[in-house]
């Protein structure tokens, strides 16, 4: 999900994963969503990790998060 005024203007992967609004990311960001054994994928929420049932859950990024070239999130 891109919400408003996201810039992803070069190559690098971005797989399910969700931008806030004015992102930058740089020439060849590149966002890991598959967990290394193949489980389900859990994600810390207020009170402790939650379950998402999901194999595949990639980035969370916050409004106004910039990277630079050649990250590997």
């Amino acid at each position: 999900v891109i919400t408003g005024f996201c810039n992803k203007a070069h190559d690098g992967y971005l797989g399910h994963a969700l931008l806030g609004r004015w992102v930058n990311l740089g020439a060849l960001t590149t966002n890991s969503d598959l967990k290394n054994t193949y489980g389900h994928v859990r994600v810390e929420l207020g009170g402790g990790p939650v379950d998402t049932g999901r194999l595949k859950v990639g980035c969370f990024l916050g409004d106004y998060v910039r990277t630079g070239i050649g990250t590997l999130l």
